[in-house]
């Protein structure tokens, strides 16, 4: 359950939800796993399987590696058998990533990053998922004609673009937040079909505690999603 119907309110005990809105979580999942999944996994999937239109063989960049949802993102990429790399400013991320299932990763505070990027992908990239937001029009180069920026979030920067570059690649910059009802049934399919795993990073015990989830974020340790058990 998404705390978020019919009011917001995720740290709370018990919440009232129309029942057409429950769905049976999978039934291999810890309750901790269950908890970590709806909205990571909702958004994640939005992005990479409609927004994105993400195919087996596609090679796919997802920035920011460690967050909840570009984890989950990595692992539906996976799943649909996509070439998939990943940025972070942890060189510990992105090789746990890369022991996950990633080809390869690259650090974006380095100063050659762009450079690195070219060098590690082994082609032109598919499609760009991003949590960040900010200018793409340095990564418009090593994009395929016609391919897509997903952006679902901006944590860096509240403003995205591209530029020329992208236009006469015809690159699309899609926005995509959450999903529906019918993603969400199809993004559960395939965690039940053990097809995407769920990473928790961390669980948290008792709301007393909750800050300790929001330090870990703020300081960007996480690697997987932060559960508070009530």
């Amino acid at each position: 359950i998404l705390g978020l119907l019919p009011n917001p309110g995720t740290f709370a005990e018990y919440i009232a939800v129309p029942a057409k809105d429950v769905f049976p979580a999978p039934a291999h999942l810890s309750t901790d796993e269950a908890a970590a999944l709806p909205l990571a996994g909702l958004t994640a999937y939005r992005a990479v399987v409609t927004k994105g239109e993400v195919r087996s063989g596609d090679r796919v960049l997802i920035t920011g590696i460690g967050g909840g949802v570009a984890l989950a993102a990595m692992r539906f990429c996976l799943a649909l058998g996509a070439e998939c790399y990943v940025t972070s400013s942890s060189e510990g991320k992105f090789q746990r990533a890369v022991a996950f299932g990633a080809k390869a990763g690259v650090n974006y505070r380095a100063p050659d990053y762009l450079d690195q990027l070219k060098r590690t992908i082994s082609g032109p990239i598919d499609v760009i998922v991003d949590g960040a937001g900010g200018a793409f029009g340095p990564l418009c180069r090593l994009l395929r004609p016609q391919s897509r920026i997903v952006c679902y979030g901006g944590t860096a920067s509240g403003d995205m673009s591209i530029n020329m570059v992208g236009v006469l690649k015809n690159v699309e910059l899609r926005g995509s937040t959450m999903g529906s009802r019918r993603e969400f049934a199809d993004m559960l399919r395939l965690v039940d079909e053990k097809k995407v795993r769920v990473d928790v990073d961390r669980t948290i015990a008792g709301l007393a505690s909750a800050e300790d989830a929001f330090e870990a974020m703020r300081s960007g340790d996480q690697f997987g999603k932060q559960v508070i058990r009530i």
